[in-house]
């Protein structure tokens, strides 16, 4: 996954079907039109309310608290959610912030709809500020596109029915593997001693000697 550039999308409106229509378009693209549109720059530059942002990333970590935190956990019972809150934390704060910005253009909040996503975009990207140690990681426009209901053909989520069948058998490998382990495990050590020898070494020029025929004689 490649760092982040600085983003060069526009969100434009369209119309599909009689329903409004917002899509992510590249700056040349956005040049052209001539509907309500603005690059996404535009609003990331919007100052937001601090504290409300801040009520609205506890209120979405509540909810998958409730929701999926307890579906993994380590081996000493810590949740995924209270290992990984931090990162978590920040990525849900950027997602907030970029839906609160979109909000407030006035376009869009009298036009609410779905926002196609970019089909060269990942949903998640890495920061600038990222270092080799420590990666940093944000959600694209693309992301905020599937957030608010975009189909992402190439996301893993939605191709579960093709995956279905690979998952399923290497859920069934493992547990052939786990079970072989615990047949060995229970299986009693052999008590029959084989005598493999010691194999015994020569000097280096030095001949073994070859037991001697009757018919030499």
């Amino acid at each position: 996954m490649k760092a982040q550039q600085r983003s060069s999308l526009g969100i434009a409106l369209t119309e599909s079907g009689g329903e409004p229509l917002w899509e992510l378009v590249g700056a040349g693209a956005l040049a052209r039109l001539h509907s309500d549109k603005i690059t996404t720059a535009e609003p990331e530059a919007l100052p937001l309310d601090r504290h409300e942002v801040n009520a609205r990333v506890e209120h979405v970590m509540a909810q998958l608290e409730a929701y999926c935190s307890h579906h993994m956990s380590t081996p000493g019972g810590a949740e995924w959610l209270y290992v990984q809150h931090v990162p978590v934390r920040r990525l849900v704060t950027r997602l907030v912030r970029k839906l609160m910005a979109l909000s407030t253009w006035t376009p869009f909040a009298q036009s609410p709809g779905h926002l196609s996503l970019a089909p060269y975009e990942g949903l998640i990207g890495i920061r600038d500020s990222s270092s080799r140690e420590y990666r940093s990681y944000t959600v694209t426009w693309s992301g905020v596109a599937y957030a608010l209901g975009a189909r992402a053909p190439y996301n893993p989520v939605r191709r579960q029915p093709v995956l279905a069948a690979p998952v399923e058998g290497l859920q069934v490998s493992l547990a052939g593997a786990e079970e072989k382990l615990t047949q060995l495990d229970r299986r009693p050590a052999s008590r029959n001693v084989v005598d493999l020898g010691i194999p015994t070494s020569t000097s280096p020029g030095s001949v073994p000697k070859q037991p001697r025929s009757e018919e030499s004689d």
